[in-house]
This record gives structure tokens, sequence and C-alpha cells, in this order.
């Protein structure tokens, strides 16, 4: 695998070698581990066909016995997800389209046409941001040699003075190289290891229990290729910024002058760019992380119906039962109502008046049925003259 990548020269640019041999090796490694991998003569290849007679055994064994519960769509779904896990997980080619150029080549084909230059298809700019960063890494290199040899040879260049401008130009390069170039080959290597185990992952897609660790990977992998598309564009803006700082030291530098101004400005937007840089890892991470994959909805088993359905009754029929209460406790006070009116207070009346002025509920265990409350006994009638009766 290494051997078949070119070797860099020593007079090659640093930034575009590295870039090389990083993507030359990292694509190197996914095929040389796919082939490994699930490939008709890798090693686990016999661990995919177990995993597939298990899905299709248990799919089975499900649909025999009644407890898939499947619609139309839900088992269309299942068919498409089998045939996606064979056709990425036993033909490169397949894989390398869909799941290694999205994921390692999208990225640099969208900063491309966003940048302004270049294809659809991936093709470097006119004017790469890469190469505009190699630029400004030699001229930094040299406006500090031109710093350094103004600077006494005893001076510290915490001191000031051309001295740490020297120090200051060193500096920047040196961060900007590194939040760069360092951050961008960084997610590249780390995509590739991703994009290396990918079949793995793919055939955990299969089932349920191990579902999550598919989400897992794609989540990550998803967060590591959108790193290399934020570096590229803040990148091109960064580098944007410091064009004018670089001219102000041409300048300077031509007239044998030698300020701190323009040193300042350019280790400023270079630590500006390297915060950003992270922020943008940060970002890119919490977008991966909202990915949700839509699961299939379960209908319901009978038992489960039956015991929803009998929850159900017994919220209905709660206030029911409430409402019917409340009826019989009305009816009571309206009966000693009346027998207290007729001034008929016998213990029971009392006690039970009592209860209610207390504002305590009625134990309804206890109260008499409804129709076998107390009557009011009847007044004894009066014998009017004329054989009428009268009360």
């Amino acid at each position: 695998m290494a051997g078949a990548c070119p070797v860099p020269k020593a007079d090659d640019p640093l930034v575009t070698s590295l870039l090389q041999v990083v993507d030359c090796n990292v694509r190197g490694l996914v095929e040389s581990s796919y082939g490994a991998l699930f490939a008709p003569t890798g090693g686990l290849g016999g661990l995919l066909t177990a995993l597939l007679t298990i899905f299709v055994a248990l799919f089975g064994y499900q649909l025999l016995l009644g407890r898939a519960q499947l619609r139309i769509s839900d088992l269309a779904m299942t068919m498409i997800k089998l045939g996606a896990v064979l056709a990425l997980t036993t033909q490169w080619s397949t894989y390398q389209t869909v799941v290694y150029a999205f994921l390692f080549d999208g990225p640099r084909a969208i900063a491309n046409a966003m940048l302004g230059g270049g294809d659809a298809q991936g093709a470097a700019p006119q004017v790469d941001v890469f190469a505009r960063l190699q630029q400004t890494f030699d001229l930094l290199q040299v406006y500090a040699a031109e710093y350094a040899k103004q600077a006494p040879g005893t001076a510290s260049p915490l001191i000031g003075g051309a001295g740490f401008g020297a120090f200051g130009l060193t500096a920047a390069s040196a961060i900007l190289l590194l939040s760069s170039l360092g951050v961008l080959l960084a997610a590249k290597i780390v995509l590739g290891l991703l994009l290396a185990l990918g079949p793995i992952f793919i055939a955990l897609l299969l089932f349920d229990t191990t579902r999550g660790v598919f989400e897992g990977w794609l989540r990550a992998s998803l967060a590591f290729a959108f790193a290399p598309l934020a570096i590229v564009l803040l990148l091109g803006v960064a580098l944007t910024l410091i064009e004018p700082s670089l001219l102000q030291l041409a300048e300077v530098i031509a007239r044998k002058q030698y300020p701190l101004g323009p040193v300042y400005g350019v280790l400023v937007l270079a630590l500006v760019f390297a915060g950003v840089a992270v922020g943008a890892l940060i970002a890119g991470a919490m977008i991966a992380n909202g990915l949700r994959l839509p699961r299939a909805r379960k209908t319901p088993t009978p038992s489960d119906q039956a015991a929803t359905n009998a929850n159900a009754d017994v919220i209905v029929s709660q206030p029911r039962a409430v409402r019917i209460a409340a009826a019989a406790a009305a009816l009571d006070r309206r009966d000693i109502q009346m027998m207290a009116s007729d001034g008929a207070s016998t213990d029971r009346r009392t006690s039970v008046t009592t209860v209610i002025d207390r504002g305590a509920a009625p134990t309804f265990a206890a109260e008499p049925r409804l129709g076998q409350a107390p009557r009011r006994n009847a007044s004894p009638r009066r014998i009017r003259a004329g054989g009428r009766s009268a009360r």
C-alpha cells in the first residue's frame, strides 16, 4: 500500500506534498481493508454470511408465529435494508461510489465549488487555496528571516524590536499551518480509519439491537467529513484577511523599515483562525450528533390492545362513578335539611350535619342507598266538623 504512493521530493512544496501523501495512503488503507474484511477471500466473509442467515431466520420465525405485525411499507423497507447491506459489504465498487466518494471526496468538491474554482468532479481550481497557503507560509518565513537579521544576536525576542518581529512571524506561520493543514490531515486520517472499518458497522444495521452502533459510526463519519469542508472554507477567508498585512510587510521591508504593527496583525489573525477552526469542529460534531434514522412503527399485539382498552375503560368509568356519588350525597343532604327544618333532630342527623358543615367528604359505603333515607313522620290528622279531615 505504501509502495504504491509516490514519495515526495525534497524540493516539493510542503503543503501539496503532505496532502498527496495522506490522500494516497488513506485511499490505499480503505481499499486494502475492505478486501481483507468482506471480500470473497476476506476473513470476515463467513461472519457476514452468518449474520445474514440469522437475520433471515429471525424474520421468518416472527412471520411464522404472527409476531412481526408488519405492513407492506415495513416489509419493503426491510428488503431495501437487506439489499443495501449486501451491496455495500460485498462490492468494493458500490462502497467506493456511495460511501467513500461521498464522505472523503465530496467535501473537497463542495469546498472548491464554494470558493469559486474547480468543477463538480473535485478538480483543483485555478488558484488553489492550498497553493495560497504554501505561498503565505513561504512569505512569512522570508519576512521572519529579514527581521531576524536586524535583531541583536544576544537580545531576547520577548523584549521587542526586530527580534520579536521575527519570533511573531515564525509563530504565526506555524499556528496557521497547524490549525489548517494539521487539522485537515488529522481529520482525513481519522475519517480514513472509520471508512476502513465501515463494512463492519454497515453489517450491524441488520439488527435493532446493534443499530445504535451503526448510527454512532455514521455520526462520527459525518463529523470528520464536515471538518475538511469547514477548514478549507475558513482557510480561504483567513488567507484573504492576511494578504493585506503581507503587502504591508513587503513595503516596509523594501524600505528597510521593521515596524511591529504588521507583525501583530498577522499573529492575531493566525490565533483567531485557530480558535475559529476549533469552533468549526465543535459545530460539525453537534450537527452530526443530531442525525436520527427513521424507525419502523410497531403495530400493537392483541394482548397490548386489550390492556389498552381496559385502561381506557377504567379512565372513562371513573368520572361516572364520581358523578353518581356526588348525586347521592346531594340527595342525602337535601333530606337532612328537610328533617332539620321540621324540628326533628336525632343523633344521627346531628352527626351527619356536623360532618357536612366541617367540609369532610362523606363515606359512600356507610350511606343509605337511594330510596332508603328516613322519611318525615306524618303529622296527626284533625277531624273537623262535617266528616272531613284536615291536617
